[in-house]
């Protein structure tokens, strides 16, 4: 032990100068270092401070109650608040109906509205007026049947005041209520959602939502030293079907289960990061092997031993490692905090409004990055370390040529490795039903394992094709071109590694964008089958994918056919129901119009016409690709859904190209069927169609007066609405781009630095070309070709490397992982501007630095070492 502490006190001052003398590079790799852990403790707090998010906003509206009976947004019949109050160990039983109005008054606000027995509902939640009591006085609140409770910071938001009045957009149409109580936000229902809450009786909720004889959910309580398993066996069996039951913790989990499919898109886009990270990691680790040979030889010679050689250049890593991802941490946060709305805003495109997301950094999460990115660059370097080990004191005599030769194994038996990962990731994937692993489990392993894999093998490649090139140019007539490939032989093992780093970046930028442009593609080629003959889309309150936008009554459909130039009209109700412990999307309209080919499907499997006949009869159902791998159905299973007037039995009939670009899966029947089975009327969209020569600017005027104004209708032609799937696809993919911008920006910087350092290197070499008669401007230009030929070889490489991973990611991900059926598409667009920015950035990056060394006097720079 003393011995160690001897040595260390005698190696430290070493490794802070190696450090000192090497501060740009470090500086580089400490940048990566710090940009990964970002990245991935962003990805954590976002996917945490949902589930927290979602768990507290659940606990608040379900208060004490220890069962829940509900259907996801579909509801539940009213009747079975009654009929579960006769089970035994049942305590209350408090039926409430739920859902998101507009204020028409307030564009872009809009309320919770919270319908409960304001009598009863008081034994399960605490809603912080008066003392226990929902309102000071719910005989009074009852009296007048407009009355509605909003919170305080909501009132003050609104600049409205007890006794005013406000107009809320409801399915129902445009109602007023009249504010009559305010309520607390320190607890209970009125703390969740931002404030954004409006409490009113039940049946006024029920005619405002138009849900007739259906609840949204009924919340049960036990009496004292009930058994939990017990009562919630017998109210399961007392609702028969026509509901799920479940305490209030498993909707946390069934939201958990949804949101680790969006987490796996997040961790690949911090896992390139990461491996860029690792690059410039290995590069100042083998510096701190090749640049000391003579110093470490040296110290061999005076007896220190291997391991203490190999824990200076570790403890150099780890300290580097230490420092950096320490920077990180508030990075990360930073991040998730930017990203906050938008992670917000995609989370209730995909499985449901939570409110907003509160970002809350748990220690776990904290920890979990700091020690990876402490970690993995000390793994990254076990190569460098092997070489410490194998030091001996002759080393001190070899030359630099001696070293390189040695490079060439070393980035081969890298390569081999890496090919061993990538073969292996492939191969159990491919055997995926054979292994007792999860499918999401291999997935997630496949695609980690060929990246990594395939990151292992660039070093090998960028340097042979860089030896080639040298060839080629000596054999040619450019004089400049020869000199650029001689300049960057002599850093070929940083160039090497340099150029992988800046490689992996734009290649992993192009694989994400790979299955985003594959959604957008399969999104167009549904669009074009799906909404063919259709030229108008009507909704209330915004757009149908607005937070906004509301449902409308039937009746309201039935108006717009009437109106002049309207030839038919297609009432579409949009819906979700639980299912097998998640959450599915029902999607219902007339059956018939399958049959006159009006409304179309793109079929996956299946026979078209006899899906059509299934639906329009109403004896079967259409699924999505997603439905049918996450629930494992075939054509012609029949599956039981949950309804108001008890399981109902559907045939699958065929499995299509669904439009959505989301991971949930989707069932299409026939809203005949829907409107007997759920006892709902309401509709999402209204779609029209046009009579031939029809003027339809007109008729989208005629159709916003009269009933539009009612139910402040928006109408959108086909290319809106196209842009409105494509705006909801840029929201799913948009928290990707900063992260990815974060990866390649470290690149640049790592490559700018690169040559910098070869820069310094190569000062004595300028002085030589200046005292020939080499111009300023020419030696610019030479540092500029040099910084372009090593960008171009990355992005030439990258462009087949990011599609082939990216073709890889959506096999796996998209179709594998997550049930997909999407049409592979490669971004051309995209891996063209990222290739020319790169190329012409590290160009220009070049010629900056080539004007600053060519400016150095001749005599100082023939002085230089």
């Amino acid at each position: 032990m003393l011995a160690w502490w001897i040595v260390s006190r005698a190696l430290v001052p070493l490794a802070v100068r190696h450090l000192a003398t090497h501060a740009r590079m470090a500086a580089v790799a400490g940048l990566a270092i710090a940009c990964g852990v970002a990245t991935l403790l962003a990805t954590q707090v976002l996917h945490g401070s949902a589930l927290a998010t979602y768990e507290e906003t659940t606990s608040r509206l379900t208060g004490n109650a220890a069962l829940l009976i509900s259907n996801a947004d579909a509801g539940v019949g009213e009747e079975i608040a009654d009929d579960v109050r006769g089970v035994p160990g049942v305590g209350a039983v408090a039926p409430s109906v739920e859902g998101f109005v507009g204020l028409p008054d307030f564009p872009g606000e809009r309320l919770y509205l919270y319908g409960v027995d304001l009598l009863a509902d008081q034994e399960v939640r605490d809603y912080g007026a008066g003392a226990t009591a929902v309102v000071e006085d719910p005989l009074v609140f009852l009296a007048e049947p407009d009355s509605v409770a909003l919170t305080n910071e909501l009132a003050e938001a609104l600049h409205v005041r007890t006794g005013d009045a406000i107009r809320v957009l409801a399915p129902q149409g445009v109602v007023t209520l009249t504010v009559r109580a305010l309520l607390e936000t320190q607890r209970g229902p009125a703390s969740v959602l931002g404030g954004r809450l409006a409490v009113v009786d039940l049946s006024v909720a029920q005619d405002v939502l138009r849900m007739n004889d259906r609840v949204s959910q009924v919340a049960v309580t036990l009496v004292p030293d009930a058994d939990v398993a017990s009562v919630e066996n017998a109210v399961r069996a007392r609702v028969g079907g026509r509901g799920t039951v479940e305490p209030p913790r498993a909707r946390t989990a069934t939201f958990t289960r949804l949101l680790a499919n969006y987490r796996y898109g997040l961790l690949l886009t911090a896992a390139t990061a990461t491996v860029v990270a690792l690059f410039f990691v290995v590069n100042v680790a083998t510096i701190a092997v090749v640049e000391r040979r003579r110093e470490l030889g040296l110290l061999r010679a005076i007896g220190v031993r291997p391991r203490h050689l190999a824990g200076l250049v570790a403890g150099e890593i780890g300290v580097l490692a230490a420092v950096a991802s320490l920077l990180g941490l508030p990075l990360g946060i930073a991040l998730a905090w930017i990203l906050g709305d938008t992670f917000s805003t995609t989370t209730a495109a995909l499985y449901g409004e939570t409110g907003g997301v509160a970002i809350r950094v748990s220690i776990g999460g904290v920890m979990t990055s700091l020690a990876l990115g402490i970690v993995t660059p000390l793994l990254a370097i076990v190569g460098p370390l092997r070489r410490v080990l194998v030091v001996t004191p002759l080393d001190a005599l070899r030359t630099m040529a001696d070293e390189e030769s040695r490079g060439v194994p070393r980035f081969a038996a890298l390569a081999g490795l890496g090919a061993v990962l990538v073969i292996g990731a492939t191969g159990a994937w491919l055997a995926r039903t054979r292994l007792p692993v999860s499918a999401e489990g291999l997935g997630l392993l496949a695609m980690l394992g060929s990246m990594t894999g395939v990151a292992a093998c660039l070093p090998f490649f960028v340097r042979h094709t860089m030896l080639t090139g040298d060839r080629l140019a000596s054999r040619g007539r450019s004089l400049w071109l020869t000199l650029a490939f001689r300049g960057i032989g002599n850093d070929l093992g940083s160039v090497a590694v340099t150029a992988s780093a800046l490689l992996v970046s734009v290649a992993g930028t192009i694989a994400v964008v790979t299955w985003i442009a594959s959604l957008a593609a399969g999104l167009d080629t549904a669009f074009d089958t799906v909404f063919g003959p259709i030229d108008l889309f009507v909704s209330s309150g915004g757009d149908p994918f607005a937070v906004d936008a509301v449902r409308m009554p039937e009746t309201v459909a039935g108006e717009i056919a009437r109106i002049e130039g309207v030839a038919d009209v297609d009432e579409v109700r949009i819906d979700r129901l639980a299912f097998e412990g998640s959450s599915i999307a029902i999607v219902a309209s007339d059956g018939a119009h399958y049959l006159d080919r009006r409304r179309r499907l793109f079929m996956v499997e299946g026979d078209a016409r006899a899906v059509a006949n299934a639906l329009a009869a109403g004896t079967g159902v259409v699924v999505n690709q997603t439905f049918a791998s996450r629930f494992h159905r075939r054509i012609g299973d029949v599956i039981e859904l949950a309804t108001p007037s008890g399981p109902w039995p559907f045939r699958i009939a065929g499995i299509h190209l669904e439009l959505t670009p989301g991971d949930l899966g989707t069932v299409r029947l026939d809203r005949a069927v829907y409107r007997r089975a759920w006892r709902d009327t309401n509709v999402n969209v209204i779609e029209v169609t046009l009579q031939p020569r029809a003027d339809r600017d007109a008729v989208s005027t005629r159709i916003r007066h009269g009933v539009g104004e009612r139910h402040a209708l928006v109408v959108l032609t086909v290319e809106a609405l196209r842009e409105e799937y494509r705006g909801m696809l840029g929201n799913l993919t948009r928290l990707v781009y900063p992260l990815l911008a974060l990866t390649v920006t470290s690149a640049l910087v790592g490559m700018a630095s690169a040559r910098v350092a070869a820069l310094m290197a190569q000062r004595r070499t300028f002085g030589l070309l200046r005292a020939v008669g080499a111009t300023r401007r020419q030696l610019a230009l030479l540092q500029s070709l040099e910084g372009v030929v090593i960008a171009t070889l990355a992005v030439v490489m990258a462009a087949a490397v990011g599609g082939g991973i990216g073709w890889m990611q959506v096999e796996v991900l998209l179709r594998g992982m997550l049930g997909m059926s999407v049409v592979y598409a490669y971004p051309r667009g995209a891996a063209v501007f990222a290739s020319v920015a790169v190329v012409v950035v590290t160009g220009a990056i070049g010629w900056l630095l080539g004007r600053r060394t060519g400016g150095m006097a001749i005599n100082a720079a023939l002085q230089a070492p």
